[in-house]
């Protein structure tokens, strides 16, 4: 670790409390969620906007960054949670 990071984070073995309670955790194996291909979709008009987003059945808007195609159902990480079996 250099100097810098050193001064920068102070003692770091303060930030270390979490490793006790961090033992015999779960494994967790994280899927592989890149996407197959990727592409950019140029439309000239705001009717080809329209035709495009009914076609595909999905809401697109000018704050819309990018979508699945299908659109993917599954449920966000926030909606899953470790229980203990002993509980």
């Amino acid at each position: 670790m250099s100097k810098n990071q050193e001064s920068l984070f102070g003692d770091l073995d303060k930030y270390s409390w979490w490793d006790e309670h961090w033992q015999d955790m779960p494994e967790y194996k994280m899927l592989d969620e890149k996407p197959f291909h990727t592409i950019k979709v140029h439309f000239v008009t705001k009717q080809d906007l329209k035709s495009f987003k009914e076609l595909i059945n999905q809401t697109v808007t000018s704050q819309t960054k990018s979508i699945w195609f299908p659109k993917k159902n599954e449920l966000p990480p926030r909606y899953f949670l470790y229980v203990d079996e002993e509980e």
